[in-house]
């Protein structure tokens, strides 16, 4: 059973530092023959992240996981990316205005905040049916230590997608619960989707090129969230059809452009980085992850039709640096 306090130990580390930390992205990359996303997860320290190994049967507070899934973890516990067997994924990422309810609602089953995703990853194959939940269910927020409560970290909102291409964006605001149902191809960090909505509708009318603009200079620019919105959401609807493989190539393609390497922070304030880069086919009962971190570019790959499901956590930065293409050459009349 996961342990309810190295989880809120783990949440109070990573977020300790997330103030100064706007620039993660997902986005769902369109005009493709399957459903594929892409994650860039950015901070300003190393997040020490491990991908996790989740088979069916794992216990937590919530009961028994009935699916297996794979997440990317910061800080040893708290999963930032993940996606099971089913092509369903939760992606969460920060979000400052967040305001959650007081009171946790009666008469509902109720699923720790700190839990929330692994039940869903563990349970669940639809966005639909994260959104049906509500119907009967809903996530605790006040059920929490109290360096939780007292430090006001969990500012955030979650990002579904789902092996047919639909998408959930969760999030809550003046203790309200706002849910998006196939609204957005993209998420970034802040502001709300209302806001990024507007920012949307305010490019179009514009007609501004931001894809030729000299995004990844040093600039105040990459930091932007709302460049990056507009930037990703250019991108991914108005790319050129793929099929196969080559939708890989485009996703990752598509988040290099809001990705960069760590840099002296003399803009003012910390900077972060692009600590990892997840690409996911959500093909049911076909899922493959791809990945790459600060440290090796290398695309590395899980192909769940092959994995062993066993529990089992291993550092992201693991896996082979450089792939050694001499044997091909030397094979090649």
């Amino acid at each position: 059973m996961i342990s309810r306090h190295s989880l809120a130990i783990a949440v109070a580390l990573c977020l300790s530092a997330a103030w100064s930390v706007f620039p993660c992205s997902t986005a769902l990359v369109l005009n493709s023959d399957e459903t594929v996303t892409g994650r860039t997860m950015d901070f300003g320290v190393d997040m020490q992240t491990v991908i996790n190994i989740v088979p069916k049967g794992t216990t937590y507070r919530f009961g028994t996981t009935k699916l297996n899934f794979v997440s990317f973890d910061a800080f040893g516990h708290v999963i930032g990316h993940g996606i099971n067997e089913k092509g369903l994924s939760v992606a969460s990422l920060w979000l400052n205005p967040t305001e959650y309810p007081t009171n946790a609602p009666s008469g509902k089953k109720l699923v720790g905040v700190l839990e929330f995703s692994p039940f869903v990853l563990g349970t669940m194959t639809t966005v639909r049916e994260v959104l049906a939940f509500f119907d009967s269910g809903d996530i605790d927020f006040n059920d929490l230590p109290p360096e939780i409560k007292k430090l006001d970290l969990l500012h955030q909102h979650l990002y579904f997608v789902d092996s047919r291409g639909e998408t959930l964006l969760l999030e809550w605001l003046g203790g309200k619960r706002h849910a998006y149902l196939n609204e957005t191809p993209v998420i970034v960090n802040d502001p709300p989707f209302e806001e990024q909505r507007k920012i949307w509708d305010a490019q179009l009318a514009s007609k501004e090129d931001i894809i030729n603009y000299e995004y990844n200079l040093i600039s105040k620019r990459m930091h932007d969230p709302d460049s990056r919105y507009e930037m990703l959401r250019r991108l991914t609807e108005q790319s050129l059809p793929t099929k196969g493989p080559a939708n890989i190539d485009k996703a990752f393609q598509i988040m290099k452009r809001v990705s960069y390497m760590p840099i002296k922070p003399y803009l003012g304030g910390d900077v972060s980085w692009t600590l990892y880069t997840v690409v996911m086919v959500h093909t049911k009962d076909a899922v493959r992850v791809f990945y790459t971190d600060d440290e090796n570019e290398a695309i590395r790959m899980i192909d769940f039709g092959a994995l062993e499901w066993k529990n089992k956590r291993l550092p992201m930065k693991a896996g082979p640096k450089y792939l050694d293409m001499t044997p091909v050459f030397n094979a090649t009349n």
